[in-house]
């Protein structure tokens, strides 16, 4: 592609924005609709095979509406013409832009908002539609116009399931960024599951807040656990001399988790994550696929159910209704025994009985 081009004869290419695992993404003027759309080329070297793989993603993804996931528009392919993915275009760059030499790290009080709403979409994204994104990182929040945040990419999510067929795999395993990547979706590309999305928030937040990431770095398809390594946001900050407020505690514990070995040790779900960074989410009700079996998850972590909720309230209501009925039951023998020696004390003394001589007196 180049600037001024016309592809499919409607889309007038204007700037190239960068480029990434797929391919190069390209700002274009959609004559059609009289308006500007990102457009995402993919590379050359696609099989046949991959670019079918891309086309199904692409669908699922433009299943997601939601105020904070980036829209998705169409897949376009034809002959003698590159395959692209056409999407919603933002203009006020990402968070990772927002970090430069005058401001070296971001802090808790500038993210937060941004952060409840990834929570937001990615809630509705796993458990209303049961889709993942596997490539969270800082350069895929965007930012529109209005501040407001755009979770970018799901061009390459896929539907929570156990396992995907190898041509999926190499497409995933060809793009996926190592630094934020799970170990589990290292070792394993064709996992889909939403807990490497998980670890993948949590390692982007520890890169927003200290400028460095949790864990040494990967090195090609590599990647070392450095439990030595594994500081709170807190103390790399001070070792780096970077910041100016201090990270609250419970976004250390918070991000600590995410960033577990073990699945079944980090939160089980995005609004989980909200309420241990104290963020808050908005109300949402999951109606979604649940996770696959291969990953328990811990009750301290399940969602209670309405009927469980209940129970609770009957069972806290359980000891007052003992202590009352005991209450009451003391004010009724307390009464009684009242009465009963009000009326003892009442009652007239009998009269004194007369000694009578008996032959020993005499």
């Amino acid at each position: 592609m180049s600037e001024s081009s016309l592809y499919l004869d409607r889309y007038k290419i204007t700037e190239r924005l960068g480029v990434g695992g797929i391919g190069e993404v390209w700002l274009a003027y959609d004559q059609e609709l009289d308006e500007k759309v990102a457009l995402k080329f993919l590379r050359p070297s696609f099989s046949k095979e991959q670019t079918e793989f891309l086309k199904r993603e692409t669908k699922q993804a433009r299943q997601l509406n939601h105020p904070n996931i980036l829209r998705v528009f169409d897949f376009h392919i034809q002959p003698d013409s590159p395959a692209a993915i056409s999407m919603e275009y933002v203009s006020g760059g990402n968070l990772a832009q927002l970090m430069n030499s005058k401001r070296p790290v971001l802090e808790a009080e500038d993210i937060k908002d941004w952060l409840q709403q990834v929570c937001d979409a990615l809630s509705y994204a796993h458990e209303k539609c049961g889709i993942v994104h596997r490539d969270i990182k800082p350069t895929n929040l965007m930012l529109d116009r209005d501040g407001q945040l755009k979770l970018a990419d799901f061009g390459l999510a896929s539907q929570i399931a156990p396992n995907l067929d190898p041509e999926s795999e190499k497409v995933i395993g060809s793009r996926l960024t190592l630094h934020y990547a799970s170990p589990q979706l290292i070792w394993n590309p064709s996992e889909s599951h939403h807990l490497n999305d998980v670890f993948a928030f949590g390692v982007t937040v520890f890169w927003l807040i200290t400028a460095s990431y949790p864990f040494k770095d990967p090195e090609e398809d590599s990647w070392t656990w450095d439990p030595d390594n594994l500081l709170s946001m807190s103390r790399r900050r001070k070792e780096k001399g970077v910041g100016q407020k201090p990270v609250p505690e419970e976004w250390d514990y918070a991000i600590a988790r995410c960033i577990a070995e073990n699945p079944e040790d980090r939160p089980a779900n995005f609004r989980k994550i909200s309420k241990l960074l104290q963020i808050g989410t908005k109300p949402f009700a999951a109606v979604g696929t649940p996770p696959p079996p291969a990953l328990k998850l811990s009750s301290a972590d399940s969602i209670p159910s309405e009927e469980e909720k209940e129970e609770k309230k009957e069972t806290a209501k359980r000891p007052f209704l003992v202590l009352l009925v005991a209450g009451l039951l003391g004010i009724v023998i307390g009464v009684a025994w009242g009465v009963y020696r009000l009326k003892k004390n009442s009652e007239p003394a009998p009269p004194p009985v007369e000694r009578v001589n008996t032959l020993e007196d005499r």
